[in-house]
């Protein structure tokens, strides 16, 4: 991006068009908000970022809280940089550098302006489009991973009424399913939303803690079975249940090994004695004869 002044000066707000690509859809703003009552009683502390799109036509590229507190105050004008007309492309790249110098976005966010980007520059790889946007391009594989996997279910986790917070969890977790006995991979996920829908799964952690569960699915095949059949059954009892089975399964492949190493007439080396020493104490003590 070339060098360029940039201009400061009160444009008025009917001037300015919002960003119909602006990833931010929340913006949280009511008569209430802390910021709007900080604007009216001391005004604007620093302008917004607008880019010129024509004869006394501006777009609103960052400050969109700002812009919205304006109107709601019957602002006639609001002070703005003025950014110089320039390309789509480089546009994005602007909104996603000012913003993401405030606040991060969340990673929906991210992703969704990344792809947008990537697209409108025409990019093939993300290793230009990591150098354009002078970002980790490891961060960006995982922004366009998670944006493929959103568009994916996009509708159907509309449909159910997921909240962002649950389908950022969610497409995280989606490619940790596996099918459990009858139950195939797309019943696994109805299953879950359904859980959700009617409060049996009541955060996004739920989703979070799944997908641990779900790494293992072989191994929890039994207790993931049984929830998957259960409705009512919470994630926290599956977990529950996951972990006192796997401390079973580590007892008795233990027992197992050490059984068989001395059946087959082997003796324990001075370092096995030394690790299992301890644990022979423990089970003295808190089992004893039982």
């Amino acid at each position: 991006m070339k060098d360029f002044e940039i201009v400061s000066i009160e444009i008025p707000l009917e001037k300015i068009q919002p960003d119909p690509n602006q990833p931010r859809k929340d913006l949280g703003i009511d008569e209430e908000n802390r910021l709007i009552n900080s604007m009216r009683e001391i005004g604007l502390r620093s302008p917004i970022a607008v880019v010129k799109i024509g004869e006394n036509k501006y777009r609103l590229i960052n400050g969109h809280r700002r812009f919205a507190c304006a109107k709601l105050l019957g602002w006639k004008t609001i002070r703005c940089e003025i950014h110089p007309e320039t390309e789509e492309g480089e546009i994005k790249r602007l909104r996603f550098d000012l913003q993401n110098n405030i606040r991060s976005w969340k990673p929906l966010e991210r992703s969704q302006e990344v792809k947008q980007i990537k697209e409108s520059k025409k990019f093939k790889s993300n290793k230009e489009l990591a150098n354009y946007l002078h970002y980790p391009e490891n961060l960006l594989n995982q922004s366009l991973f998670l944006q493929r996997r959103r568009e994916k279910y996009q509708k159907l986790m509309d449909e159910f009424g997921l909240t962002e917070t649950y389908q950022v969890e969610f497409v995280r977790l989606e490619p940790k399913i596996r099918p459990i006995k009858e139950f195939t991979y797309e019943q696994i996920i109805l299953n879950l939303f359904e859980r959700v829908r009617h409060q049996v799964i009541r955060s996004a952690k739920g989703f979070r803690k799944l997908g641990t569960v779900f790494l293992r699915a072989h191994t929890n095949e039994k207790e993931l079975y049984r929830f998957l059949k259960d409705p009512d059954m919470t994630v926290d009892e599956l977990t529950q249940k996951t972990t006192r089975s796997g401390f079973i399964r580590d007892a008795e492949g233990l027992t197992k090994r050490i059984t068989s190493k001395f059946n087959q007439g082997l003796k324990l080396q001075p370092e096995d004695v030394f690790v299992l020493r301890p644990l022979r104490d423990v089970l003295i003590k808190y089992l004893g004869d039982k």
